[in-house]
């Protein structure tokens, strides 16, 4: 990457994280500040969609998965939420299968998951042409389309393709996780 990659990645982590005093103006606040970054540092970082009612309970782990809040809400909760513990466990246990290619020349619909230095999963995305679709921050966040380094530097540099899950195995395995959990 790139100094200007990087600087641009520290910014993104900074209007990914709101002031704690932070309203929902602030989401309006991000997407225009957002655009205006390209002026200093070029990206192609485009909204794809605005937090909605339907992503409220989502985290990005959530919707690169295809876990669909409704499917699993009888069983989840903060202790047992669907985040890095999870994704350990689906990539563990290999109720995702990984690819052996680089995320430029996956498949539609394949997931990437990044990994920080530590090798924690921290983000996820959907890959959708050469570009990935991925909810930033948790709860109420948008939803963005990046290219694969255009994202908060916090999610870390090493990104992994995971062929794209079936929805039932993932909320099979989510209960099954989530009960021993309890």
């Amino acid at each position: 990457m790139t100094s200007g990659s990087h600087q641009l990645r520290a910014e993104l982590t900074r209007l990914t994280n709101p002031p704690a005093d932070a309203g929902l103006e602030w989401l309006d606040h991000q997407i225009q500040k957002i655009a205006k970054l390209n002026e200093k540092y070029p990206h192609n970082i485009r909204l794809e969609a605005r937090w909605s009612q339907a992503t409220l309970e989502m985290n990005c782990f959530m919707y690169a998965l295809n876990l669909n809040p409704d499917a699993i809400r009888d069983i989840c909760s903060d202790d047992v939420f669907p985040g890095e513990a999870f994704v350990h466990f689906l990539i563990s246990n290999g109720c995702i299968e990984a690819k052996p290619v680089l995320p430029s020349a996956a498949s539609d619909n394949d997931v990437v998951i990044y990994f920080d230095a530590g090798g924690k999963p921290t983000h996820a995305g959907i890959i959708r042409g050469a570009r990935i679709i991925s909810k930033w921050g948790s709860r109420v966040t948008h939803i963005w389309e990046h290219e694969i380094f255009e994202v908060p530097d916090y999610y870390g540099d090493d990104v992994r393709v995971f062929r794209a899950p079936d929805q039932k195995r993932i909320v099979l395995a989510y209960i099954g996780w989530a009960t021993e959990q309890l």
